[in-house]
């Protein structure tokens, strides 16, 4: 499929505008909850010198009219707990915003049109793998774009820690959080046991703790692994040959010498989030 439509030229926002940001979103709430496991370690600290802490704690319920708050019916290990899950589901909350913006760029949007039944095919599971699905789809080559090739690649991308490592802490948020367990038949706790720990630990210094046993590195781990699942999604969702191409044929065409390639891929890198590998393989097939 050529890309003809002057529209598919000019796709906005681009993957680098959508990844970036994701990643501005996560920032500012990552400051929130810094604060907040401050306030958590400082009532921590104070309450430890206290003689008989559920009654410290119920005398406070009532200072601030949380007259219904019993410390023996809930626990500080569970409150923290649910810091924790908190920054979790927030970090979720920002994939999905993502993920519905990538689902409604212009070329993604061309491709569900495209083959209807392709795309039925293909739009199964949670947000995220359907997402994924469909950038797979994007950026494959026109002839190997049926519907088993995209769920067999996608399957695969799933095997990677940064995926697997997100697939974990939404199950952990579903269960936790969800009134209706989505996926009956697969456990965080059976998942955490299935996860390909070495590379994960090796790609972000630690690995997951139990759905029971949350603590800050997890928050932060689920924020890493979901920037990295949102720059591969990004980064698939145009196809390098049907619209990159003519896309910087038409921006940088009509430049000449050095400054024409420096400004290619200064592009390139910065807002289709392309590796230097990529980069120097497009401007190969440009033939400037």
């Amino acid at each position: 499929m050529i890309i003809k439509n002057e529209k598919l030229l000019n796709l906005a926002p681009l993957p680098g505008e959508i990844e970036g940001e994701f990643r501005r979103a996560l920032g500012r709430h990552n400051l929130h909850l810094n604060l907040l496991e401050i306030c958590f370690m400082s009532f921590e600290e104070n309450l430890g010198g206290k003689s008989d802490k559920q009654k410290y704690i119920r005398q406070l319920a009532k200072q601030f009219r949380f007259h219904s708050l019993h410390p023996e019916n809930a626990s500080l290990l569970g409150a923290h707990n649910y810091l924790f899950l908190s920054h979790i589901a927030y970090v979720f909350s920002a994939g999905d915003a993502l993920c519905r913006k990538v689902r409604s760029n212009s070329y993604i949007k061309q491709l569900k049109n495209e083959d209807t039944p392709r795309f039925i095919a293909i739009d199964k599971g949670d947000t995220i793998a359907k997402t994924v699905a469909l950038a797979m789809l994007a950026s494959m080559p026109g002839g190997e774009r049926t519907a088993d090739q995209v769920l067999t690649r996608t399957k695969a991308i799933f095997q990677e820690p940064c995926f697997s490592v997100v697939n974990y802490y939404r199950l952990v948020r579903n269960e936790e959080l969800h009134a209706v367990d989505l996926d009956s038949d697969k456990k965080a706790a059976d998942v955490w046991e299935m996860l390909p720990k070495t590379e994960v630990e090796r790609l972000y210094g630690s690995v997951p703790n139990v759905p029971t046993s949350l603590a800050a590195s997890d928050a932060l781990m689920c924020s890493k692994a979901w920037q990295d699942v949102a720059k591969w999604i990004c980064r698939h969702i145009i196809n390098d040959d049907e619209c990159v191409l003519p896309m910087l044929e038409r921006r940088f065409g009509k430049d000449v010498g050095a400054r024409r390639e420096t400004a290619a891929r200064n592009f390139m890198k910065q807002l289709l989030l392309y590796s230097d590998r990529d980069v120097g393989d497009t401007i190969a097939k440009l033939k400037w």
